[in-house]
């Protein structure tokens, strides 16, 4: 038997071309950083606190959000760096996710 009960799959995206782009994320408890980067259609994610210290680091590859690195999980901001794919795609500069306002710092093409 077969379970894959771990990955969720989420429908393919597809981005204007940029080297990185960075983002503020604010909720009302905190404020952090992520750097999003692309190469060919693997988009990796990496998120810091306020302080610098990394929170999470993930790929979005084939439809779906893998672990990068040797940090905890943290499955709950998958939905949230969705959203900033599609935020990225549709050219917005800022949108608000349940808590979250998220606004683009910086791009490099």
């Amino acid at each position: 038997m077969f379970f894959n009960a771990c990955s969720t799959y989420y429908e393919s995206v597809s981005l204007p071309a940029f080297k990185l782009k960075s983002f503020e994320i604010k909720s009302t408890q905190k404020s952090e950083i992520l750097y999003l980067t692309r190469q060919n259609d693997v988009y990796q994610f990496a998120l810091f606190d306020a302080f610098g210290a990394p929170l999470v680091s993930k790929i979005f590859e084939n439809n779906e959000f893998k672990n990068d690195k040797f940090l905890p999980s943290k499955r709950n901001y998958e939905p949230l760096f969705y959203e900033i794919l599609k935020m990225v795609k549709e050219g917005k500069k800022m949108i608000s996710y349940k808590e979250f306002k998220v606004k683009e710092l910086e791009s490099l093409s």
